[in-house]
């Protein structure tokens, strides 16, 4: 009878090992199918599947147009990759290459070849490649934990940041570059733990495409190329048997190439934009130190007060900064060397970054986004340190509870925000549909009218270089970097020597303005009384006596 109990007994633990092996080895799988889960989930919360056929529009209209433009101007002149353009014509016919590297652009142009053009591809491709950094910074923080909760809690705790929820699914290029630089510190990551070579060199290939999108997001790619050169100096030891990196000048070498190609791209950029006259993108950086006291007062001022709700919710801003100074001077021995280090170097590079482009940050809460590794090393740390240094608090219900209501209380915070974004934004007037669908029935109008890419046109009021006429899809010019408005008459017959064939209005009160009275003499039609369009061509300028 006993023996029959101790076999029954062995069995039922036998099979709950086997159980358990078994949840072990499928942890991997059951991870991805969470994490996309969530994704599809939050994105259906922030409403993505019909933003997905929104034209740009919201805040920083202009530089999400910008990337449009040269998806867009890629597709019309047959992909050629290095002649990117807008449709400014600026002095000439509207060359000019943008800070990033624009192979997104370029992929998104072949996918219009492919298939049709749409301009939320470019959208997709940005928010699929911040998914794979969400999925990377969730995948280190389960390899860390072991634990699927706090695993798919980073993702979320990220996706809560109001700019990370508006953005991320937008068209700007700090997002998908954000996204590569977690995923280059997930390759890091393995080769930290594997000693593999191949996953060194992922890592410094993903890290260069990240930095040729945006090279402030270089962060934790200073920070390994830091703790390389204290390894190599024996200033600090890392791991307790070995080196991290064994193959010096290999390894060396990988770091070189990744800024020399970085700094040769900066260079071309300049050399392309200068050739062309185009002075359309920011290539310089704008320190405090190179700022007037008042400048240096009114950025901070913007950034800590009408800034600081789009980063997070006060309330979590109080959490991450608190979580950032425990780690770094209350819990530094608790952390392994490698782990701190990361964490301090992260939060040293995001205060120098802050500082060297510090007025760009004025009124451009978009470059914050670069920033937000920091609270990404925050959150995975901490969700370490809890499963490993305070093991009974890390998986007691209740933490993990409070943890979720933190992440749903920020997920509602960002949903919100993402609505009052969109509810007092709009791209002629209040009433005009923002949809795609909405500008390809504005191009059918005015190609009815016979106008139509590459024709030349002037189109006010906008005072971005390309917001109106992208959505058009047609070159020409507008009141960019041009003052008074509406510009004079005289402006606009310098523009009619140049190629201007068409007058477009988008605002009937500036049809009413004197500046105005002998260009719209010639009206070809209106779309929903919202766009009115005037035939230049007939019009000649008077000859001074």
């Amino acid at each position: 009878m006993n023996h029959k109990k101790f076999s029954l007994r062995m069995i039922i633990i036998n099979r709950f090992v086997n159980n358990k092996n078994k949840w072990m080895s499928n942890k991997g799988v059951i991870h991805v199918i969470l994490f996309l889960l969530s994704i599809l989930g939050v994105s259906w919360f922030y409403n993505y599947f019909e933003i997905f056929n929104f034209a740009p529009f919201g805040p920083h209209s202009w530089r999400q147009t910008d990337s449009c433009a040269f998806v867009q101007t890629y597709y019309n002149h047959g992909l050629d990759f290095f002649q990117p353009r807008i449709h400014h014509n600026i002095f000439g016919e509207g060359f000019g290459s943008p800070s990033e590297f624009p192979i997104l652009y370029y992929l998104s142009a072949i996918i219009w070849n492919l298939f049709q053009p749409h301009d939320g591809i470019l959208r997709l491709v940005n928010f699929s490649i911040l998914s794979l950094g969400y999925f990377s910074a969730s995948r280190i923080t389960l390899h860390l934990t072991n634990d699927l909760f706090y695993a798919i809690y980073v993702p979320l705790l990220l996706m809560g940041s109001p700019i990370l929820a508006f953005y991320g699914f937008n068209y700007i290029p700090n997002i998908p570059a954000l996204g590569l630089s977690l995923t280059g510190t997930l390759f890091f990551y393995y080769f930290f733990k594997t000693e593999k070579q191949k996953w060194l060199f992922f890592s410094c290939v993903t890290f260069l495409f990240a930095g040729l999108l945006k090279v402030t997001v270089l962060i934790p790619f200073i920070t390994i190329l830091i703790i390389f050169f204290f390894e190599k100096f024996h200033l600090i030891k890392f791991k307790k048997r070995g080196k991290i990196f064994k193959r010096g000048r290999i390894n060396l070498f990988l770091f070189f190439s990744v800024s020399a190609i970085i700094i040769s791209w900066i260079f071309w950029v300049k050399y392309y934009n200068d050739l062309h006259s185009c002075t359309i993108f920011i290539t310089k950086t704008r320190p405090i130190w190179s700022l007037s006291k008042s400048a240096i007062i009114e950025t901070w001022q913007w950034v800590t007060i009408d800034g600081a709700p789009d980063y997070y919710h006060r309330i979590s801003r109080y959490v991450i900064f608190s979580l950032a100074i425990i780690l770094l001077i209350f819990l530094r021995k608790k952390q392994p060397k490698i782990l701190y280090f990361f964490n301090l170097f992260i939060f040293l590079g995001m205060i120098g970054t802050f500082l060297v482009f510090y007025r760009q940050f004025f009124v451009h809460e978009y470059y914050a986004i670069e920033m937000m590794v920091f609270p990404t090393s925050v959150f995975i740390s901490s969700f370490y340190l809890l499963k490993n240094q305070f093991l009974k608090v890390g998986n007691h219900i209740l933490t993990k509870s409070v943890i979720l209501i933190f992440i749903i209380f920020n997920l509602i915070n960002a949903q919100k925000f993402i609505d009052n974004k969109y509810q007092e934004s709009y791209i002629f007037n209040k009433s005009y549909d923002p949809s795609y669908s909405k500008k390809l029935e504005a191009r059918v109008f005015l190609k009815k009218l016979g106008i139509e890419y590459p024709q030349s046109v002037i189109s006010i009021p906008d005072i971005s270089p390309n917001f109106s006429l992208n959505y058009f899809n047609l070159k020409g010019w507008n009141e960019y970097a041009i003052s008074p408005r509406p510009f004079t008459p005289w402006t606009f017959y310098q523009f009619k020597k140049m190629g201007a064939e068409f007058l477009i209005v988008t605002d009937e009160e500036y049809l009413k303005h004197e500046h105005l009275k002998d260009f719209i003499k010639h009206p070809l039609g209106s779309f929903e009384n919202s766009i009115f369009v005037f035939d230049l061509r007939p019009i000649v300028e008077p000859q001074d006596n």
